[in-house]
This record gives structure tokens, C-alpha cells and sequence, in this order.
């Protein structure tokens, strides 16, 4: 072919890979110097009770090390009365398995069997059952980190924050196994769950539906009963923060623009004005939390998977050596 020919075939090829998000520097960044991904979408263990509920369900992927590994545990999303463990992100789980670390997926019983705190206290079960097992499955117990999307992300949070539920004096030995993880990296998440603090935030009479079944009200004219504000409270990630809490990175896909119109409440209830709420009290009390949003990773291939194992791989470096 001649030579006119020749370049604009390379015209056309860079313009397909750029119309596509394909980037092939920002590609061998994200790919480059990493172990390996080998595909695992068959867990270790599957389908494990810890829990007597038909939903206290769990599945295990084990890392190869032959010296205990850390842990994440992702909690699926789904409004808290939907969703699966299955639902867990497969280049996700690829990654932290290829630097490592070990992941279990966590099913929870819905609102539509049970109100809050039945999630929150199901997901904390979970992973005190994983502690207490964990010489069986090769677990640091001290390097446990959680992870989720949307309502996933606000039982991590959750069990971020809230105070140890620890029973040091139970006759359940899996009940005197701690809580407290090392670190919390969630996508789309809701750093409060009152409705009458997110009416305020986004201006908006609009309630998303799954909050009423989630505290078990029967209609949004129930938010006023007073019954209920304790649960709104308690359920809240963001008010069981304190200082001695653990490093959290969030990350948002929705744009980070101001919500003019709000119909329902989809138009908002993963908008990241939840994450900058969250950081800036941990900022205030000195505690780290990273906010990455869309605009952080403009293209398809980019390192924002990398960045979230990274996180999780320098809490349980810190874990192990705090002076560092």
C-alpha cells in the first residue's frame, strides 16, 4: 500500500481506540508491575451459614499464601431489600486475590424479611464468624477490611465506625469475636441514612422508597413519628464516627454536579455530596478519607481498581507497623 494509504489506516486506528475510552498508556499503567490476574469466579467455599437465617450465607476466596492473609469482605448492594453476594466484582476480586487477599461475599437478610438493624447486625455476625474461623480459611484476623456498593457500602461504613459488638462474656464464642475492621473502600454509597437529614441535604421532599421498608415504616408520613428517628440515628454511618476510626476511600460514578430536579429518589441517593459530607467531618477529627469521583478516572481502562486494593494494602501494612 502506498503511503497515503498507510497513514490513514493509523488515522483511523487511533481514532477508534480514543472514540472507545481505549487509552494504551493508561492501559499498561493500570497493568504493568501487577501480579497476575487469573480469573476465579468459583469461590473456595461456597454457600457457608454464619448464621441461622436461610440469607446468613457466605462465600470464601482464598488467597495462595501459605502464611495467614488479609481479608476484605464486600457486602452487595440492592437498596437493602435486594441484591446477592454473586453480585461481587469479578475484576475486583481478581485483583485483591492476585496481591493477596483473600474475599468474602456476604449475603444479609432484606428489609423485606426484617428492618434495620437486621442488615448492619447479620453483616457484623458475618464477620465475626470469619474472625473466629479464621485458622480454618488462613486469616490474619487483624488485617479485615469490608467493601460494598450503594447499600453494601453503608454496612462497611457501618461496621467502620460503629462501636466493637463484641460480648467478651457470652457462651457463643463466635459472639465475643470483634467487629472493628482496618478499613473501609465503598462506591455509591449513603453516608446517612435519616431521611430528614437528607431532605435537607438535597433539597428535596422526595424520599427513596427502600428507606421506608428499611426502617420498617409504612408510608413517608411515618418519617415524622418519632418512634422512628432512633433508628434513623443508628442506622447512619457518619454518627457513630469518632477519632480512634479507620481510614475510608470512597468513590462516586455519579457526576458531581448540583441535583436540579428531584423526582424520585434515584435522582440522588448516589450522588457523591454523601461522600463530601463524610469527609469533611473525618477531616475535621483527623482521620483519612480519600474521595475520588468520576471526573478522577476518565477512561475505561483506568487505575481506579489499583487504587482501591492499594488502599486496602497500605491499612493492613499500617496495621501491622502503626508507627510507620
Amino acid at each position: 500500500m502506498d503511503n497515503r494509504t498507510s497513514m490513514w489506516l493509523t488515522l483511523f486506528s487511533i481514532t477508534v481506540l480514543l472514540s472507545t475510552g481505549v487509552c494504551v498508556t493508561t492501559f499498561a499503567d493500570d497493568t504493568m508491575n501487577k501480579p497476575t490476574e487469573k480469573r476465579r469466579e468459583l469461590p473456595d467455599y461456597a454457600d457457608v451459614f454464619y448464621g441461622p437465617h436461610k440469607r446468613n450465607t457466605l462465600d470464601i476466596w482464598l488467597a495462595d499464601n501459605e502464611d495467614p492473609t488479609p481479608l476484605v469482605v464486600y457486602f452487595h448492594g440492592g437498596g437493602f431489600h435486594g441484591g446477592d453476594k454473586r453480585k461481587v466484582r469479578q475484576r475486583l476480586l481478581n485483583s485483591m486475590l492476585a496481591e493477596g487477599i483473600s474475599v468474602a461475599a456476604v449475603n444479609y437478610r432484606r428489609s423485606t424479611t426484617a428492618p434495620y438493624p437486621a442488615q448492619m447486625h447479620d453483616s457484623a455476625r458475618a464477620l465475626q464468624f470469619l474472625r473466629h474461623h479464621a485458622a480454618r480459611y488462613n486469616i490474619d484476623p487483624t488485617r479485615i477490611g469490608a467493601s460494598g456498593v450503594s447499600a453494601g457500602g453503608g454496612i462497611s461504613l457501618w461496621l467502620a465506625f460503629h462501636e466493637d459488638m463484641a460480648d467478651p462474656i457470652s457462651k457463643d464464642p463466635i459472639a465475643r469475636q470483634s467487629t472493628r475492621i482496618s478499613a473501609a473502600v465503598v462506591y455509591d454509597t449513603q453516608t446517612t441514612y435519616d431521611p430528614r437529614k437528607i431532605m435537607k441535604l438535597f433539597n428535596t421532599n422526595h424520599i427513596d422508597k427502600p428507606l421506608i421498608a428499611l426502617f420498617g415504616m409504612h408510608s413517608a408520613a411515618d418519617i415524622n413519628n418519632p418512634i422512628y428517628h432512633p433508628l434513623f440515628i443508628d442506622a447512619s454511618p457518619i454518627n457513630h464516627l469518632t477519632r480512634d476510626d479507620v481510614p475510608v476511600m470512597l468513590y462516586y460514578s455519579q457526576a458531581d454536579e448540583p441535583v436540579k430536579t428531584v423526582t424520585r429518589g434515584k435522582d440522588y441517593i448516589h450522588h457523591p455530596r454523601f461522600g463530601h459530607l463524610l469527609k469533611e467531618k473525618m477531616d475535621r477529627i483527623g482521620i483519612m478519607c480519600v474521595l475520588k469521583l468520576r471526573g478522577n478516572y476518565l477512561y475505561r481502562f483506568s487505575n481506579l481498581n489499583q487504587d482501591r486494593v492499594n488502599f486496602f494494602l497500605d491499612a493492613f501494612d499500617k496495621k501491622n507497623h502503626p508507627h510507620r
